[in-house]
């Protein structure tokens, strides 16, 4: 070993112990199983040989060499992952790919880098190592390697809170600058989430950007499609990437069914348009919910005393379905209702499970004083029961 990689083993050691006593990350979901099946035999898969067809062969039947894709560089993310997947005895992301003729000194790639004005970078604007692991792909027809995108969440908070402390504390959409990564550590260190999720061919990604975009290169598809994944991944947790309340009911006055109902009134009626506007405004400020993630933690305290005292247990069975579809769908849970029991019970599963807490439809009835706006901050929207006369 050289001394600049003693080195930098060391520093890796001295962070991820820092690490360890500042964060204590929730892992979400399953761990895949072949990532499982895979990590296990990784250690024992390099090949030594003298000439290139043995290594070829070894290379076709050994378990595929393991690289974690990261949305944005982060060294924070990445010391938080390698601690959890030697946690979980998987290959950790900065181990080094050093099988099959490939020599990375680690196991990961991100797919937004440091942002940089110096000249050399605006050359490569694609992760380097991911352009030299499709190098060798294409020099080694037998070699493979499995890409294993991660969701990292400091927080489950997206930018919905009007103040600017939240907001520079929350997780969002946005890539965190170092100083708003170090305030993550230390405000969300025990509110911090990591999902694993299935193993990508980076070979049968290339064939599919081949097929599906061939003017696109290889690199420029591999990331495109992995950037839209761990997005879609992400909106599973945090949900879409809405704006705050006030510029929702905005979009939704914009939005074509409402100018066409605002249209008809006039053309009805005979009113101006202003009149039209205030009045629509005012059933959307009547209905629209008013999320916040300090309310849901909130309920979900008060919510977990109350399952205590209520109840021996509770069994959950076959979630992981329900998340398998969550990346996909638009998700409407339909309890039976027997009572308000059911849909909070419901809505603290889904959110202990790393899953959006649903937004739930509510009678006007309980929108009053006190009670109406704290259970818009849990995600109720308002309906009315009968709209008799209007």
């Amino acid at each position: 070993m050289t001394k600049k990689n003693r080195f930098g083993a060391i520093y890796r050691r001295l962070s991820g112990a820092l690490m360890d006593l500042a964060v204590s990350p929730h892992v979400l979901g399953d761990i895949p199983t072949p990532l499982q099946h895979t990590s296990a035999d990784t250690a024992s898969s390099t090949v030594q040989a003298d000439d290139a067809s043995p290594m070829l062969e070894a290379a076709a039947q050994a378990p595929r060499p393991i690289c974690y894709v990261l949305q944005q560089y982060s060294r924070s993310n990445a010391l938080l992952v390698d601690g959890e997947a030697r946690r979980l005895h998987l290959h950790a992301p900065l181990e080094s790919m050093d099988s099959y003729l490939l020599s990375e000194d680690a196991s990961v790639v991100f797919l937004q880098r440091r942002a940089t004005t110096s000249a050399f970078h605006q050359q490569h604007l694609y992760p380097p190592r991911l352009v030299r692991l499709l190098d060798a792909l294409e020099q080694n027809p037998a070699l493979d390697v499995d890409l294993v995108p991660v969701t990292v969440l400091w927080g489950r908070e997206p930018d919905k809170e009007d103040s600017w402390f939240k907001l520079m504390m929350a997780d969002s959409w946005a890539t965190p600058s170092a100083f708003r990564q170090l305030m993550n550590i230390g405000v969300h260190g025990r509110e911090t989430y990591v999902q694993f999720h299935d193993p990508m061919s980076l070979r049968e990604l290339c064939a599919q950007g081949q097929q599906q975009q061939p003017n696109l290169s290889p690199a420029s598809f591999v990331v495109r499609t992995l950037t839209d994944y761990l997005a879609r991944q992400r909106e599973v947790v945090l949900g879409p990437d809405l704006s705050d309340r006030r510029n929702l009911v905005d979009d939704l006055l914009q939005s074509t069914g409402i100018q066409q109902a605002i249209a008809a009134e006039i053309i009805r009626t005979n009113q101006l348009p202003e009149p039209l506007l205030i009045e629509a405004r005012g059933y959307l400020e009547e209905i629209v919910s008013d999320y916040s993630n300090s309310a849901i933690r909130i309920f979900e305290r008060g919510l977990n005393w109350l399952w205590t005292q209520l109840y021996d247990g509770v069994e959950v069975h076959h979630f992981q379905t329900v998340r398998e579809l969550a990346e996909d769908y638009e998700l409407v849970y339909t309890p039976c209702h027997r009572s308000h029991i059911d849909y909070l019970l419901m809505s603290f599963i889904i959110y202990r499970r790393g899953l959006m807490v649903p937004y739930i439809a509510a009678g006007d009835n309980l929108n009053i004083p006190i009670v109406g706006p704290f259970l818009r901050r849990g995600g109720a929207f308002f309906i009315r029961r009968s709209f008799k006369g209007n």
